[in-house]
Formats: C-alpha cells, structure tokens, sequence
C-alpha cells in the first residue's frame, strides 16, 4: 500500500479487531506495509476502549463475529465519533448471511468494504489501500483534486491536459505521461518554456519512466544530481531534471497502463502527501483503464486483437500477469470440480540485475525473451507460462502433481543453461514448485511456490554461487 498517515492531534493508526492471534497478525503485517501503525483488539470490547481511548482510527478492520461485543454494535459505537470521511471501516466474515448483512447495512454504518475471510492478498490490501486512500484524502485533503480526478475517464486523446493540469496541481515544470492501450502508445511530456535553459533540447531517453512500467511501483529521487546511480541518467546529465516523482498508472489487479511523472529542474519539494495523491491518482486512472477494457466487449476482429494484446506481455509475447491470474483461477475451479491435480512453477532469473547492470537494458530484454522461448518449448499445450513480473515467471501445469512439476523445472532449469547467446554470460534459473491442495486460496498456493522459490535460491547460491538476484 502506498498511502501515507494524516496529520492529526494523536498519532494516526489502524484498528484491528481480530480474535485469531495469526490472523491479526498478518492483517498488522499488510498495514505496517503501508506505514501505518496497528493496534489489535481481541474482542469487541477491548477494541471499543481503544476508540474511546485513541480516538477514531484512519481505518477499522473488524471481523463480525467479535466476543463480548460483535462487530455491528462496535461500528455502531464507532460512527458515534466519528463518519465514514473520518475513518474508514472494512468488515470480514466466514459467513455469507453476515456479510449479506453487512451489505445491508453498509450506508448505515459507513462500511467501505465486505470480505469474506479467505479473500486473496492481493485483493485484500487493494480494498485495505482502496478505504485508506480515501480518509487519508478526506483528512487532508491532499488525495482529492477535483480537476484531476475529473480526468479519471483517460484516453488517448486527454493526455496534454492532464500533464498540464498535473503540473498545475503540484507545481512542478515538466511533466510526462505514458499510456499503452493494446497496440496504441501515446507519450505526452508538458514542460514549462520558463523552466529550461535557451535551446534547450529535450531528452527522448526517459529510461526512468520504463523502469516504473516494469517494477509497477512508485519510484522518488529528491535530487538526482547527487545521487549515485541516477546521476548517469541522460535527463540528469544535461542538468534538465534534478527532482523526480513516477507513479505507475495501474490497476487494482496489478495491470500496468503506463505511468505519469512529475519533474523540477531543482530538487523534488513535494510533500509526502502530495507523493501519495500522485501515486492514488495513478491507481485510479489504471482501474478505469481496468474496467473499461473488461466491460467493453469484442465486436470485430480488431477489437479482439485489443484485448489480446491487453493479457500479452509485449516483451515476451507470454500472458501477462492479468491474464495469469484470470487462467489460475479457472484452473483452481476446475481443479475443485475434478479433484484432479495443478501445480505451479515459479522461476526467478539468477543474478538478473548484474546482466542489466553490466550488459545493459537491451540485454537483459533479450535474455527475457530467450527465456521465456526455453519454456515455452518445455511446456506441454495445457500448460501456460506467464511473466509474473520483471524477471519473474509462473508456470501453470493443469493435471500435474508436485513430482511431475518438479521434474519439468529441473528440464526448464537445465534448458535455460544450455542457452548461449552472444554478449552474455551463462544464464540460470531458480525455481519453486506447489501443487494445489483443496481449500487452498489463490493467494496461498503462490506464497507456498514463492516459498520454495526462496528456499531454491539459497540453496543454489550455497552450492554454485548463482542464486543471488
């Protein structure tokens, strides 16, 4: 989560009202990610002291079913201090009849969000992210920016103005905005004329812009000109940008669109907040871009190239993330159906960031996309390989056990090292595998195989040396 605490008298915090110990303790992990800090409450009663005590949290995650006093009556006590602009409330529940309850009971109680307990993890820290973003804009006012947000139906066509109402908005000279839709790019930079030297000629090598599409994440360098690494940059060079802010435009489900950048000729001044509202306003333009894609359906044969191109990784030509995700959980259903087995690969490229570092971007492209050949020819036609992210694979095995998944990722492992491609040095994969058991999330079976992906890492940098990313 990428939301930041509001100003107020006491120290912001979450409240999480929780009686299974690991559980709380989880949800306290997925909050501190955000920079928050959490307090637990057992039962409901603990948690109301801590209401009347602390006053109203940025946030209360409650489950329903809470002892001494449930989780109706303690939102009930809580909208007594404070509205749903004030804090956000997201409710969890085992059982449907509650949260049919809970949906009920929504308005009344000011409730942001109803989960069942074994929602997956991604969908759980975008709604946790989705409800703080939200107070934290009512709180200071920082997030909600009417002109920006009224842009939120981007595309191709409104890029300028939101540039030039983004520079506007936060002060900033230049600002870059790169958008994919399928096959279509389009790549506006605004720059103030008063704000660059005479004959200036800018830079078409935004080297850093790619790297927020492909890492999917924001990335901040108060003053480039003094930094290490970022100081080689072309844009750092001709002494153009010294402060820089990216944010990806991404949606909810991970699916990367492009991004919007903000840059000052002098170092970055932006507050933490203002960071923030960038990075929640990427978040909303990519979950528009999100919806209007999955809503709209294929008419003609160009459309259907569309949305093709969308659940492609157009480095590799494998299905993108989206699309793995949509193929996991057809593959989980249908595994539930049948009792037959599935099982997943993840492999992970050794040592990948010194073949960048040391060959360059290119390289690295081109080992990614040699790569991902290698496993496509290991795979059997039911199989499905997918770039997870970076230089991260998932390989999806329909109606294969843990022993056969594990013997395809030895052939995948020994494929990949046999590679010899010219200007590079010899390439390695680790891998973890994980075979579905009933009653296992989405989300659990690829922390098991991202598990075994770690353990495999180790072992092989004990034993060759190669393991390391």
């Amino acid at each position: 989560m990428t939301v930041a605490s509001a100003s107020l008298e006491q120290a912001p915090y979450v409240l999480i009202a929780e009686p299974d110990l690991k559980r709380a303790a989880f949800y306290r992990q997925l909050i501190a990610e955000g920079g928050f800090d959490a307090l637990v409450a057992r039962d409901g009663e603990e948690a109301k002291d801590i209401l009347l005590r602390r006053g109203a949290p940025l946030l209360l995650l409650a489950e329903l079913s809470l002892p001494l006093l449930d989780g109706f009556a303690l939102l009930a006590e809580l909208r007594q201090i404070a509205n749903s602009d004030q804090c956000a409330a997201v409710v969890t529940s085992s059982f449907a009849d509650l949260r049919g309850v809970a949906h009920e009971l929504r308005d009344k109680l000011g409730i942001s969000d109803v989960m069942a307990r074994n929602i997956p993890v991604r969908m759980l820290r975008a709604s946790l992210t989705r409800a703080l973003d939200t107070v934290v804009q009512a709180r200071n006012g920082t997030i909600a920016d009417p002109e920006l947000l009224a842009q939120s139906n981007v595309d191709e066509d409104n890029l300028a103005q939101i540039a030039v109402k983004t520079a506007r908005r936060y002060h900033v000279p230049i600002v870059a905005v790169y958008l994919k839709l399928g096959h279509k790019q389009r790549f506006v930079v605004h720059v103030a004329l008063d704000a660059i030297p005479p004959r200036y000629e800018v830079s078409n090598d935004w080297a850093l812009i790619r790297r927020i599409i492909e890492v999917g994440e924001p990335l901040v360098i108060a003053d480039a000109r003094n930094h290490p690494f970022f100081a080689r940059e072309p844009v750092a060079i001709q002494s153009l940008v010294r402060g820089f802010a990216g944010a990806p435009i991404m949606s909810d489900d991970h699916v990367v669109f492009g991004a919007i950048c903000l840059m000052d000729v002098r170092p970055l001044a932006l507050s933490a907040f203002e960071l923030d509202s960038v990075a929640a306003f990427g978040r909303r333009l990519g979950t528009d871009l999100e919806r209007r894609s999955r809503d709209t359906a294929p008419a003609t044969e160009a459309d259907r190239t569309l949305l093709r191109l969308a659940l492609t990784d157009a480095l590799t030509g494998l299905a993108n993330r989206r699309a793995g995700e949509e193929a996991m959980a057809r593959e989980l259903a249908r595994a539930q159906r049948t009792e037959a087995p599935v099982s997943y690969v993840f492999c992970d490229v050794d040592q990948f960031k010194s073949v960048n570092d040391t060959y360059g971007h290119a390289a690295g492209d081109r080992a990614l996309r040699e790569i991902s050949k290698t496993l496509v020819a290991a795979l059997r036609g039911s199989d499905l390989a997918i770039r997870w992210g970076g230089d991260e694979f998932l390989l999806v095995l329909p109606a294969v056990d843990v022993h056969g998944a594990k013997v395809l990722a030895e052939r995948v492992r020994a494929a990949v090292e046999q590679l010899s491609l010219s200007g590079l040095p010899p390439l390695a994969v680790s891998c973890g595998v994980a075979q579905w058991r009933a009653g296992q999330t989405m989300a659990e079976i690829l922390d098991e195989a991202d598990a075994r992906l770690r353990e495999d890492k180790i072992v092989r940098r004990q034993s060759k040396g190669t393991g390391s990313t």
